[in-house]
């Protein structure tokens, strides 16, 4: 897998998604997750989650904070999108940040 990280990659369909994230796992050593907010509308939903891991290679420790907002039907994500700022995410889930 590459080492390298495209913030405005484009993927769809489960499997590209499923290979993505797995992606971004690998690359920042990510071991835990943890969901700091989640907000459904109804129609859209957005949320915050705090990713934590050690570089690979360097083996440094590291934080990073990821935002989305996205449409879920059935059960299932119709797209999502990340963000770096958490009010971008909230005004595309069309919540008051």
């Amino acid at each position: 897998m590459s080492q390298e990280l495209q913030a405005d990659r484009i993927v769809r369909g489960r499997e590209a998604v499923v290979l993505r994230f797995k992606e971004v796992i690998e690359v920042l050593g990510i071991d835990e997750v943890k969901v700091e907010r989640v907000v459904d509308t109804g129609n859209e939903v957005a949320g915050v989650i705090q990713a934590v891991g050690r570089s690979p290679g360097a083996d440094v420790p590291n934080a990073h904070t990821w935002r989305y907002a996205g449409c879920i039907a059935d059960g299932k994500f119709v797209y999502f999108r990340a963000y770096y700022d958490a009010a971008e995410a909230l005004t595309a889930a069309g919540v008051e940040p």
